[in-house]
């Protein structure tokens, strides 16, 4: 796109180098954006969109939420075809960004009309350029949230209302009409482009147009009436009342946004805004002359963002990305900058933005290892099972993973979302499951006690905990098991090796992993390394697993005398075996220490007279 812009052209580009130009151009904004799109997993906000894409009573999600439905719907349907992988759900987001940066084409072209003149060949693909590489247009774009969405609808909207107030078309204005209501029915903030063109209509449009232009204006909010009565105000409202602030209404915080979105050359691109405010004519440069123009962009600009400010005194609702609606103005304010400048000049400046818009990143998420969490439970949970997370924050990321993680027929259920959202299903409908439930997972990250206490009512006792670390934070995993599964401490041990006792041991062939159940009489100081095998017909090992308890995560000095401890053995099979082949197996396990000098000491089984104790046999065809 650089290069054609940049070869002298005249006359300018025919139809098809401008459509191959802008192909590149949209091309190169398909590359900043999908780069590690998937890479890193969901947060927190993100989460709530992944889990109202799986969650069987989309409605009931929406009701408990503060956000309009017609992004999840969409995202919904768009999951039903796509799937719900992080890959997948933001692709949905990242499309919407990509129309943005087409749009910028007649966008551009109608806004060239209010300065007068002839509207320069290159504008439109300079706007376009621009908005492939504008750092929020970047960010949004790798979120699974409605801003995308959000931002290309308003672009849409502003477009009809400027070509409408041209053309005075009816199609024109149906079109801005419907636009500006699925803006609305996005995003709440949607509503600041519609006070925009308000504004703008009552100040530069006359005559029978003006009233006609605050007509149609009223259209959207009679067609927006029933979620508001129906839903916002009865369940969104004190909702969003309770959200504690996110960011300060305060100078310091907009001055943090405005370099946000000016970037780390915030000099050059606050020039360029300010010099696109006016138009060069006969040489010399001119602050506004006509009026329309910089007053629309300026408007798109200050309006959302003072508005925004100002309802964020009563409801969370200022941050940087929720005011990206202001990206497209800035991007015009940019473009109408270059192209006062000379053609050499604005040609380097250009490729000044462009390239550090490709090759830098100011403004991005690190985002929390939400997948990672979620995993600790997930990866030994089994059919049958029940996973309760008890976060002390919102929860929507760790159920978003559990629910794509764990195996059919493993139930899933947030301690905090029945708190708030239904307290008679948290005692009608999870404390008896969590009670009928062999084993159930607690995935915390909280200073209470509160689950712990609802499945120990159930009569299970804990048997396993993992630990993951992150930022000094501990985030924790605990298993419960009931007393049947394991036979209770107060039988005898299937069998003993030294001081570690054997209380319970399965395993499943298909997946070549052992469940094994164990207790100590008394504390140890020893690190003993448990073993499972598998033997063929032939007493040859075809598979096996040696590990401190619980992978290593748990060794046996860490062990309370008295307790049943939990640990999983994932078999690697032998050298050269893909699968095993038919035939009859039996399932060993073995226990052993190293001595100081590194010398393999085994703990011989109490019963039979094998190095091992055989927990089953089984026979595959």
């Amino acid at each position: 796109a650089l290069t054609l812009y940049l070869i002298p052209a005249r006359p300018p580009m025919t139809r098809n180098q401008t459509l191959a130009a802008l192909t590149a151009v949209l091309l190169l904004g398909v590359l900043i954006r999908a780069v590690n799109l998937g890479d890193q997993p969901l947060w927190t906000d993100e989460g709530f969109s992944g889990m109202a894409a799986l969650h069987p009573d989309l409605f009931t999600v929406l009701l408990r939420d503060v956000h309009p439905p017609l992004y999840f719907v969409s995202l919904r349907g768009w999951a039903g075809l796509a799937g719900v992988t992080e890959l997948a759900l933001r692709w949905f987001t990242l499309l919407p960004s990509m129309v943005s940066i087409a749009l910028m084409v007649p966008l551009s072209r109608e806004a060239a009309r209010l300065r007068g003149g002839r509207v320069a060949w290159s504008l439109p693909l300079i706007a376009a350029l621009l908005m492939a590489v504008a750092e929020m247009e970047f960010y949004i774009a790798q979120e699974v949230r409605s801003y995308s969405l959000h931002v290309m609808l308003g672009m849409a909207s502003m477009w009809a209302f400027l070509r409408w107030a041209r053309t005075r078309r009816r199609s024109m204005a149906a079109a801005w009409v419907l636009i500006l209501t699925a803006l609305v029915y996005t995003h709440y903030l949607g509503a600041w482009i519609g006070v925009v063109q308000g504004v703008y209509a009552l100040m530069f449009l006359r005559g029978r147009q003006r009233w006609t232009a605050v007509g149609l204006l009223l259209v959207p909010p009679l067609l927006f009436s029933p979620w508001l009565f129906g839903i916002v105000l009865p369940y969104q409202v004190g909702k969003a009342e309770s959200d504690a602030i996110i960011d300060p209404s305060t100078p310091a915080t907009l001055f943090g946004y405005a370099r946000d979105y000016l970037t780390g050359q915030w000099a050059l691109m606050l020039g360029l805004l300010v010099t696109g405010l006016g138009v060069v004519r006969a040489g010399r440069f001119r602050l506004g002359q006509p009026w329309q123009l910089p007053a629309l962009l300026l408007m798109w600009v200050m309006i959302p963002v003072a508005l925004t400010a100002v309802g964020n005194l009563r409801f969370s609702v200022m941050t940087v990305y929720r005011i990206s609606l202001i990206t497209p103005a800035l991007v015009l304010l940019w473009t109408f900058g270059l192209v006062n400048f000379p053609r050499t000049t604005h040609a380097f400046l250009l490729l000044a933005v462009v390239a550090y818009g490709v090759f830098t990143v100011d403004f991005y998420r690190i985002k929390f290892p939400e997948r990672d969490f979620a995993a600790l439970a997930s990866q030994f949970a089994q059919p049958g099972d029940a996973v309760l997370i008890d976060l002390k924050g919102a929860d929507f990321s760790p159920y978003y993973y559990l629910s794509r993680q764990v195996l059919p027929g493993v139930s899933v259920f947030s301690l905090r979302q029945y708190a708030i959202w239904d307290s008679a299903g948290l005692y009608n409908v999870v404390l008896p499951h969590l009670h009928a439930a062999r084993t159930v997972w607690i995935l915390r990250w909280n200073d209470d006690s509160v689950a712990f206490d609802l499945v120990g009512q159930g009569g299970h006792v804990r048997t396993a905990r993992r630990l993951m670390v992150y930022e000094n934070e501990r985030l924790e995993a605990h298993r419960f098991d009931h007393p049947s599964v394991f036979g209770g401490l107060d039988g005898a041990a299937m069998v003993t090796f030294g001081p570690l006792a054997l209380r319970h041991a399965e395993f499943d062939p298909s997946t070549l992993r052992a469940d094994l159940w164990w207790s100590l009489d008394e504390a140890i100081t020893r690190d003993l390394t448990t073993s499972v095998i598998v033997l063929d017909s032939a007493e040859r090992v075809v598979a096996q697993y040696d590990s401190m308890p619980f992978l290593a995560e748990r060794p046996t000095s860490t062990w309370e005398a008295g307790r049943v401890m939990y640990e999983p053995k994932p078999l690697a099979l032998a050298d050269g075996l893909a699968a095993l082949p038919p035939g009859d197996y039996r399932v060993g396990v073995q226990v052993y220490a190293f001595t100081p000098d590194m010398q393999v000491e085994p703990f011989a089984p109490s019963v039979g007279d094998q190095p091992y104790y055989p927990v089953l046999d089984f026979t595959l065809y």
